[in-house]
């Protein structure tokens, strides 16, 4: 670059360190845009375990209703068999 466009070493190496500033400017731009997807991305999946938990939860308390329910039809039942069976 020195001998082509008749640059001193010094203004050679300034325009190399520009070069180099401006692509590490568009890399730290870019890695902040991906930082940003990065969190939002984050941001989804922990909306996603949220509504899990609470959704197992659910489930968990319908199955123990059901579970309750169908002792005490079970219950009732064996009682009803038994009282007219005597």
């Amino acid at each position: 670059m020195v001998e082509k466009f008749d640059f001193s070493e010094k203004q050679a190496q300034a325009i190399l360190e520009m070069q180099l500033q401006k692509l590490t400017g568009l890399e730290i731009l870019k890695l902040e845009e991906e930082l940003k997807e990065l969190l939002k991305r984050i941001e989804d999946y922990e909306a996603i375990l949220k509504i899990g938990k609470k959704g197992f939860s659910d489930c968990q308390r319908r199955t123990a209703q059901a579970e309750g329910e169908i002792r005490r039809r079970a219950t009732h039942g064996h009682r009803q068999k038994r009282g007219h069976g005597a």
